[in-house]
This record gives C-alpha cells, structure tokens and sequence, in this order.
C-alpha cells in the first residue's frame, strides 16, 4: 500500500505522512495483515477507508454495502455515516475557532498589560496580571508574558528576590527565549551575585552570540569582580556588534580607574563621534582633561554640554572651577 485515504476528508496521502495534508487528521493504524481464511477488505462507500471483515466501517461506522441490502437500507446508511462527517467537521471548526479566540485574547491582554506598565501604572497593571494569570490557570505558557512584566515591577518596586523567581518561571515555560535569560542574570547582579550572573550570561550566548547586551552586562560584572581585562574585552566585544554610548562609557571608566587617561580619552572622543551631542559624554570628557590638567579642553567640552543641558550639575560645578582658577 503506497498511500492511505483520510477518514475524515477522504485525501489520499502519502504512506509515508502520519497526518492528512488537507486536514490534519491522524493516520489511522494500517494493517497488512490478511485474516485467517482469505481477505475480506472493503472498501467504504461514504470516506473510502479500507475496512477488513465487519459490518460496518471502523471510521465512520457507514454499514457494509452488500448485495443482500435494500436499496433504501443502503440509503439509510449512506445517510447517517454523512451525518456524522458533518457533526464531526462541525465539531473540529467549533475547537478550531475556541483556539483562535484563545489567542486573540491573550494578545489583546499582553496589549493593554504593556501598555499599562509603560505608561508607569503599575497597580493597575499588577491588577490585569493577576486577572490573567487566573484566567490561565495551570497553563502557564498562555500568561509566560504576563508573569515576566510582574517580575519587572516586583524589580521595580525593590522585590528582587520574588522578580528572580519570576523570571526563573518564565525560563522553565519558554527556555530559548533569550529575554527571559537576561532578566534572570539581571536580578541577580542586583542582588550582588556578579560570578552568578556572569554564569547565566554564559547561557545565554549559547542561544543567540550577537546580543550585544549580554556581552555588555558580562563588562559590568567583571569590573565588579575586578578583573579589568575581561571587562575591557567584554566591552569592546559588545560594542563591536553594535555600538553603545553606555558601553564607551563603562569602557572608558576602567581606563580611568587603571589611570590609563590618554586612552581613555581616545575612547570617550570615539563615543562623541557616534553621539557628538551627548552631554553625559561630554560632561566626562570634560572632567577627565580637568583631571589632567588641561583646562582649556575640559572648559569647551563642558561649555558645550551646558549647551545642550543647561541643568547639568556637574558641568556647572565643574565649570565654574575652571572660571574661579582663571
């Protein structure tokens, strides 16, 4: 037998297919065993399945057509076994359409919770998640978004222990998806486990290797740690993939903190190339030739921040040092 007929919209498949390419009916189990005596295969006369001896089709229980039954007998039967197609294809659109609703919903909900938590309502928004997580009941992977937005806020709201239990729940209902990894790591460098969270960023690499991001919090949890190289590789690794004005920043500060100041310069110039109006940028910039005691470079670099910021407090103070010396 090199193919097989469906039950249900009476498709012939490939043998080799375990469901209908029509409709995704399973394949029913094929015998080509031959009973004791002969062969006594029929086939159905309403879903043409192959039936062996019986009386009626083992698929859609349509009776055995022979030449013993009446002509109305045989329309009877045809009748009910076309009855019953009917209810169950009515049936399978029926959960078809529940599922699709299912889905809707959930994405209408995942809408308004992040549109909530964006707009900083975050009551409300605990409120909706709540709502939603009932809804699910021991489905956890219908509310995997509602729960990873109630760890952001418990994180937010200073509950970090119960945001990294969160977030760990999210990673057992959807493992590959990097996002939920990062939070994990998150939580727990503010919980001051750096060498954890350096472990878990180590995870996440393995899903997706050009996440600048996770190459950018491994440079934070090495300079935690103080192993300055690492950090520095992990920086530029991450500004590599795709360059960062907090990334330059971070950079230039273990330069700083190794008193390497001329690079650190080069470093904060090339940021300034990217974003020539940052004022963080150039408020650093600006201190740093403070620091090394070139005045008139720190003052047209903070002079310009003002500029741009005009409530920048550490370039008023810095600058008004500058003008106090002059």
């Amino acid at each position: 037998m090199s193919s097989w007929s469906c039950p249900r919209c009476t498709l012939d498949n490939s043998i080799t297919t375990k469901v209908c390419n029509a409709c995704g009916t399973q394949r029913p189990v094929i015998s080509d065993t031959k009973p004791a005596g002969g062969s006594d295969s029929w086939q159905c006369s309403t879903c043409t399945y192959m039936n062996q001896g019986r009386s009626n089709c083992q698929m859609c229980g349509t009776l055995r057509i022979t030449k013993h039954m009446s002509t109305e007998e045989t329309r009877i039967s045809m009748m009910k076994a076309k009855a019953l197609q009917i209810s169950q294809y009515i049936a399978s659109q029926e959960q078809a359409r529940q599922k699709m609703e299912k889905k809707v919903s959930t994405g209408e909900v995942n809408w308004l919770i992040n549109r909530l938590y964006v707009r900083k309502e975050f009551t409300a928004c605990l409120t909706k998640i709540e709502d939603q997580i009932k809804k699910c009941g021991g489905a956890k992977g219908s509310c995997e978004f509602a729960l990873y937005v109630k760890g952001l806020i418990l994180r937010h709201m200073g509950k970090i222990e119960d945001s990294l239990q969160l977030f760990r729940l999210v990673t057992t209902i959807n493992p590959q998806n990097i996002r939920n990894i990062k939070q994990v790591a998150r939580s727990l460098y503010l919980l001051g486990k750096k060498q954890a969270a350096l472990d878990i960023y180590n995870d996440a690499l393995t899903i997706d290797e050009n996440d600048w991001e996770v190459y950018h919090n491994q440079g934070l949890c090495h300079m935690h740690l103080k192993d300055y190289e690492k950090a520095r590789e992990a920086f530029e690794a991450a500004n590599t993939i795709q360059p960062h004005d907090s990334t330059f920043m971070q950079l230039g500060k273990i330069y700083v903190m190794q008193n390497k100041y001329e690079e650190a310069v080069g470093i904060y110039e090339e940021a300034l190339e990217n974003s020539p109006e940052n004022p963080s940028l150039l408020t650093t910039l600006g201190l740093l030739f403070l620091r090394m005691g070139q005045n008139y470079k720190a003052f047209k670099h903070l002079r310009t921040a003002l500029a741009l910021d005009p409530k920048n407090v550490k370039g008023i103070l810095a600058s008004g040092s500058i003008i106090q010396v002059r």
